[in-house]
């Protein structure tokens, strides 16, 4: 009785074992650059697209670093300046955040001094603040865009505001405001509006 003779896989079929291994490579590469791109409002925070401010109250981000300036909790969906800023100080590079007319008022009493979510708004990083009209290219005029103290907690009869507007800190580089009225910032020492 004969044995049978072994199974010799003809060369085309090692080409196919190849070429499906190029193309799991291939897929795999795809499936990686694509992933950003599932990502938009981080991937927009992290090139530095602008964060536009439409809320005026002074609440804090509700999941801060995520990209997404998003202050409250639940179905709450506004963003305030200080998320914005917080938002831009955890992001790379430089920012913009386009502020919506109104007046945002200092609401959150200072609980320690350099924590971005009470007192002053922290600016650590590169940043530039614009008024600007909801078209999106309007630069807001005189008096539409106003950053207040808001009122003081203490029975100091100096105090014309909660605290300083802004601080701006070592490592936050260049700082730009356009188009925005800044007013009744507070401090007993120096830069009631913007201490640099």
């Amino acid at each position: 009785m004969s044995r049978p003779r072994p199974l010799a896989l003809p060369h085309c079929a090692a080409q196919t074992a190849g070429a499906r291994l190029r193309f799991a490579g291939l897929a795999l590469a795809l499936v990686l650059a694509a992933v950003p791109a599932l990502l938009p409002d981080s991937a927009a925070a992290a090139a530095g697209m602008p964060i536009r401010v439409n809320d005026t109250r002074d609440l804090p981000d509700s999941n801060l670093g995520d990209g997404i300036c998003r202050a409250g909790f639940g179905g709450d969906t506004g963003c305030t300046l200080r998320a914005a800023i917080q938002e831009a100080n955890n992001s790379f590079g430089s920012d913009t955040i386009i502020v919506d007319p109104g007046v945002y008022e200092l609401e959150i009493p200072t609980f320690a001094d350099d924590l971005d979510s009470t007192g002053d708004f922290d600016i650590r990083g590169s940043l530039t603040i614009l008024g600007q009209l909801p078209d999106g290219i309007t630069p807001a005029p005189a008096g539409q865009v106003v950053v207040d103290g808001g009122f003081p907690v203490e029975a100091d009869p100096e105090a014309v505001g909660l605290d300083r507007l802004f601080e701006i800190h070592p490592s936050a580089g260049n700082v730009t405001y356009r188009d925005m009225t800044l007013r009744e910032g507070y401090t007993d020492g120096e830069g009631a509006a913007i201490q640099d």
